[in-house]
């Protein structure tokens, strides 16, 4: 396991590895269209079957040194929001909250959160993410989290390949 970030505090939430305990939390978020849809690779629809198998997945994730897969949790009142994480294999940022959490900041503070213990621990010169065409609200986490849109790029997609804008964060310019 990896031990640095094993948990990101930040003012509001908590990044931490996903717990058996999330289970029932992460298929009622998931599984709301409106936050699937933008999900690149996520199946819809998301069944407790397939939080199972995440959970599995991010632990081996983490097992094998490939990434930092997060729940998102709010401070306040312990409440599951989404997840965000790293993937080391191709310095991937991606993230999601279920929709009730969408509007306050969350998801920005949340992948500054992970990119400032990746760039802080792990050497990595620069974090990038694809945003599908539509998702505006997507676009302005990232800029607001100091990534700055490069272009489009092709992208696997839950059913197939499709073009995503491509933002990017620099090393230099985090540090």
């Amino acid at each position: 396991m990896i031990p640095i970030c094993r948990r990101i505090e930040t003012e509001r939430l908590v990044l931490r590895p996903y717990q058996r305990a999330d289970l029932p939390f992460i298929p009622a978020l998931i599984g709301d269209w409106d936050v699937a849809r933008w999900l690149s690779r996520a199946p819809y629809p998301y069944t407790e079957r397939d939080a199972k198998d995440w959970l599995g997945i991010s632990r081996r994730i983490r097992w094998w040194r490939r990434g930092l897969p997060y729940v998102v949790i709010r401070r306040e009142d312990g409440a599951v929001m989404g997840g965000v994480g790293v993937s080391f294999d191709d310095n991937e940022t991606g993230y999601w909250l279920g929709q009730k959490y969408w509007g306050n900041g969350y998801a920005t503070e949340a992948v500054r959160g992970i990119s400032e213990c990746v760039f802080s621990h792990f050497g990595l010169d620069y974090l990038w993410a694809g945003v599908m065409q539509g998702n505006e609200r997507s676009c302005r986490v990232l800029e607001k989290a100091g990534f700055q849109w490069k272009g489009m790029r092709r992208y696997r997609l839950r059913d197939g390949e499709g073009d995503v804008h491509y933002y990017r964060r620099e090393f230099e310019v985090w540090s």
